[in-house]
């Protein structure tokens, strides 16, 4: 279980139940998996037990996705009688360290899920190398595995399970990228100019 989920005990019946905590000192001896959580802990199982199949309830763009209930009765139910899917997981790589994701990452504007006030930060020169090269000054970049990223439609043209991930550059000024947030929950931001978008297998 994740952090702050109390599930009904009775969606938990015949389990041997451990927080994400737990497990990921010791994720070995599993056939299957339910995971209650959010998608930052789905994804450090995923990673830590990569063949096991795995269900998922709780919190996240995930259960947009695939057009899932997220409750944790239908987690279990899931569980019990569910069709695996497969899945991606990206991998971050920054100085000697990594970071594996199942949505999405971010910087500048973007390094927040919330995007309450999207395009805050200060423009920086940004180099983005994939099936093309993006040069840009911008506010914020998306690196994306999957098509939402809480309410917004970040790729909408994304597969998490076509093994490429989708960098998406965002520049222009603040009042024009606050202009483009309709569009963005929409997923027709990238319709716009200011907009740059660059797909691969791995992005630089």
């Amino acid at each position: 279980m994740g952090r702050g989920v109390r599930p009904d005990a009775g969606d938990l019946t015949g389990l041997e139940v451990a927080s994400v905590t737990e497990f990921l000192a010791r994720p070995t001896g599993v056939r299957r998996l339910l995971v209650l959580g959010s998608t930052a802990e789905l994804a450090a199982v995923a990673s830590a037990t990569p063949e096991t199949p795995i269900a998922f309830g709780g919190s996240g763009e995930l259960f947009r996705l695939f057009a899932l209930d997220p409750s944790s009765p239908a987690a279990r139910r899931r569980f019990d009688s569910g069709t695996a899917y497969p899945a991606d997981l990206g991998v971050l790589e920054i100085g000697g360290d990594s970071r594996r994701f199942l949505v999405g990452v971010g910087a500048g504007s973007f390094s927040s899920t919330g995007w309450r006030v999207p395009w805050t930060h200060r423009p920086g020169s940004v180099a983005v190398e994939g099936q093309r090269v993006v040069e840009a000054t911008a506010r914020g970049v998306a690196l994306m595995n999957a098509q939402h990223w809480g309410r917004w439609n970040v790729a909408p043209r994304a597969a998490i399970n076509d093994g490429r991930l989708e960098a998406q550059v965002f520049s222009g000024s603040m009042n024009a990228l606050l202009r483009l947030r309709p569009a963005l929950r929409r997923g027709l931001h990238e319709r716009s100019s200011l907009v740059r978008r660059s797909t691969s297998a791995e992005i630089r």
